[in-house]
């Protein structure tokens, strides 16, 4: 079988996409904390990126406060769900 290999010369460029506005609220079984400001990201991983610093920080200026059953939530300007992860999830240090 004959593969070729292409390369999109460098001059190509796919079109920029907007920056979009994401925001990050504090989700409880009981409780619900809105971020009504938000903030601006180039993409998904991105706010992934943004929500683990937001989550660190919370720990950080909050030590001692019991978030067991706490998640941080990840939604567009539309409220479409784009992430969440658990306050207590080992992939925050």
């Amino acid at each position: 079988m004959d593969c070729h290999r292409y390369e999109v010369p460098a001059q190509i460029q796919l079109p920029h996409q907007p920056p979009m506005r994401c925001f990050f609220n504090l989700v409880s079984k009981f409780e619900t904390i809105t971020d009504d400001i938000g903030i601006e990201v180039e993409d998904l991983a991105t706010a992934r990126s943004e929500a683990l610093k937001a989550i660190q920080e919370l720990r950080l200026e909050n030590e001692g406060e019991d978030w067991l059953g706490w998640r941080l939530e990840v939604v567009s300007a539309t409220g479409g769900h784009l992430y969440s992860v658990d306050l207590y999830s080992p992939e925050i240090e």
